[in-house]
């Protein structure tokens, strides 16, 4: 969607961000632009820290699934690999 778009690749996640703030909206974890932060997870899931717990105690101890997208959402700390 983005090939050949003039100056797509700032403007849909400008507008993704805007919708996201104006309306309340949840970013869809697959649809994410790179816009998606820690805040917004702890905003838009009240149990989020409890997920994290649990994820990184007893479901992915050692941490198979961190990543840029999963530290950059929180749900592992910047200094996880």
């Amino acid at each position: 969607m983005l090939k050949d778009t003039p100056h797509g690749e700032r403007t849909l996640p400008a507008l993704q961000r805007l919708i996201m703030d104006r309306h309340a909206g949840v970013i869809h974890w697959g649809l994410d632009w790179d816009e998606a932060t820690q805040r917004d997870t702890q905003q838009d899931f009240a149990q989020s820290h409890r997920f994290c717990e649990i994820l990184q105690q007893t479901l992915d101890t050692d941490r198979r699934f961190a990543n840029d997208y999963t530290r950059r959402v929180g749900i592992y700390g910047q200094s996880d690999e």
